[in-house]
């Protein structure tokens, strides 16, 4: 996944950040905790402190149908890659690939996932307040830290 922006600086939170996360559920003994993320293929366990560094796309990838959309491509996956890139340039648009990429709203989440499978679940996470943090217009944001809450009910 890329998020898709026009900010090129990070932004420093003032006070914690909820968000929310698409993931597969991995059952373990009798609880649900350990959460595994389609894209980046990175687990989480609840309230752990994830920490890495957001990196700038060399190249942006177009993963992110909706984001693209939103930003006048129309379908992104039938862009070339060299068209694609070009096509954010010509707009200022600069993506980043690496980081916890996360949602500001919870609504419709479960909709935007193209897996639909029955391990699909939503989860609560915190973006803690020191974190660096970019947004895009379609309500996508990549962070430094995250710790993921509690997993959300269907």
């Amino acid at each position: 996944m890329c998020l898709i922006t026009r900010q090129t600086t990070p932004i420093i939170l003032e006070e914690d950040l909820t968000v929310y996360k698409l993931v597969s559920v991995w059952r373990t003994s009798k609880s649900y905790n350990i959460f595994h993320s389609y894209i980046q293929g990175f687990s989480y366990e609840k309230k752990v402190l994830y920490k890495t560094t957001i990196k700038r796309s060399e190249y942006p990838k177009w993963s992110d149908k909706k984001a693209s959309k939103d930003y006048g491509f129309g379908n992104a996956k039938n862009l070339s890659q060299l068209k694609h890139l070009e096509e954010l340039q010509k707009e200022d648009l600069v993506g980043y690939d690496r980081g916890f990429h996360s949602y500001l709203k919870r609504r419709g989440l479960l909709k935007r996932s193209s897996y639909g499978l029955k391990s699909d679940r939503i989860v609560e996470c915190i973006i803690p307040k020191g974190s660096e943090v970019y947004y895009d217009e379609s309500g996508l944001c990549i962070s430094n830290q995250i710790t993921v809450k509690k997993l959300c009910r269907k």
